[in-house]
């Protein structure tokens, strides 16, 4: 059972489908149009809310936060967790990604993030996730580093980024599924590598956290 939590694109369920066996796939997504697409392109139901998905008596093995969890409100953060904890099965694992953004050494070197609401440190999201009854079994910075930023280099690629957004967006309404899957992917093989570099200062941050059942019995 794998769930994502704010799917974006829908490229995790291709990947999900190519790297586990038979899985039943699920989104929590607002937006009607990204869940029709969901539906038409990886037949996957879409629930509105956590709630919906408690309700529904799920218990996901694998749920995905990637780059979903800096646009949660502070106020909300404590209850996601929560709730999250609920859902996920008691052998799950779940998979968070969000931009490494520490105030002590990269103030000045920030992006454009206007609607992200929450940023964290390495520090700060182990004591979070700690705090909250989840044991942090990976954490490390992703992606490109730093030192290879520049805020030229990075307006020139967020151009390029939506102009092939707007191409495969218009493709995927027009093409056959299968043509589809073949489109997500050669996507999925172009960043590949920036996806799996570790360590030192990224722009990243991925972490896997499993429930800790003696933490929780403590809260």
């Amino acid at each position: 059972m794998f769930l994502d939590i704010g799917p974006g694109d829908g490229s995790s369920f291709m990947v999900a489908r190519n790297s586990l066996l038979n899985p039943k796939m699920y989104a929590v997504e607002l937006n009607e149009g990204s869940s029709i697409a969901y539906k038409k392109v990886y037949g996957i139901s879409t629930f509105k809310n956590l709630e919906e998905v408690e309700r529904s008596n799920i218990k996901a093995k694998i749920i995905l936060l990637s780059h979903s969890l800096e646009h949660i409100k502070l106020s909300q953060l404590s209850y996601l967790l929560e709730m999250i904890g609920k859902i996920i099965d008691n052998e799950g694992a779940m998979l968070i990604e969000v931009p490494l953004v520490d105030m002590r050494k990269h103030k000045l070197i920030r992006s454009q993030d206007a609607p992200h609401f929450l940023f964290f440190s390495k520090d700060s999201i182990k004591i979070l996730l700690e705090k909250h009854g989840w044991k942090i079994i990976f954490c490390n910075s992703v992606s490109k580093e730093y030192s290879s930023y520049s805020v030229y280099k990075k307006s020139q690629k967020t151009f390029f980024i939506k102009l092939i957004a707007k191409i495969v967006n218009k493709a995927v309404r027009i093409l056959p599924l299968s043509a589809v899957r073949i489109l997500s992917r050669c996507i999925n093989k172009m960043a590949i590598d920036e996806q799996f570099s570790y360590g030192g200062d990224r722009m990243c941050l991925r972490v896997v956290a499993t429930l800790d059942k003696k933490s929780l019995n403590e809260i």
